[in-house]
């Protein structure tokens, strides 16, 4: 009778705890290489097909951590001009983190695993925040009251390198008109206003 008892637990167990685990099988090595695609796509024109093997070998892409969401792989693309050398990185890393540099940016994507879509979430000329949300509220990965409260949002969710209050604040918050979020800013855009000035 234990042994029954025990091969029913461990067969329930292990039930349980594959209806929790999705193995998407999926190749990290494209997934990355289309995430750089999409900065290609969006954010540049007029690049021939050798500009176009030099940028994507450029790029630094890597996975970022997170705490909260289901089913998500979150992209960092770190695009650096040729003049900044390892040490100055380094030594100004938090200017790049937080796109200040002329000529860098940092891209963030988030790939859903379930549709297949990826969303811009930092550094692009369009922001796919609201729609990511939304999205991940119909898939039930994230409960609609959490999305209505800033500080129960910010506890339940995070992605290293992305400001989230930020854009809590400017998609589902109180926008003040005369403040600027800078988690919206395209590098583009900044890149053009620095360069007038």
């Amino acid at each position: 009778m234990r042994k029954i008892l025990l091969i029913l637990f461990v067969f329930c167990g292990q039930f349980v705890f594959s209806q929790n685990t999705y193995d998407f099988n999926i190749d990290t090595t494209k997934l990355l290489y289309t995430a750089k695609l999409q900065i290609l796509s969006s954010e540049s024109a007029d690049y021939n097909e050798i500009n176009i093997n030099a940028f994507l070998e450029k790029q630094q892409a890597s996975f970022l951590q997170s705490k909260g969401f289901s089913d998500v792989y979150f992209i960092l693309i770190e695009n650096r001009a040729s003049h900044y050398d390892s040490i100055f990185i380094e030594k100004h890393k938090e200017d790049f983190k937080k796109n200040l540099r002329f000529h860098a940016c940092d891209y963030i994507l988030a790939y859903n695993c379930k549709t297949g879509l990826y969303y811009k979430l930092k550094g692009f000329r369009n922001n796919d925040f609201e729609d990511f949300i939304n999205d991940m509220i119909k898939m039930g990965n994230i409960f609609n009251f959490t999305i209505k409260n800033k500080d129960i949002f910010m506890y339940s969710y995070s992605v290293e390198d992305l400001d989230l209050a930020c854009l809590w604040e400017y998609f589902f918050g109180k926008r003040k008109k005369n403040k600027e979020y800078d988690c919206i800013i395209s590098c583009k855009y900044r890149d053009l206003t620095m360069s007038v000035h």
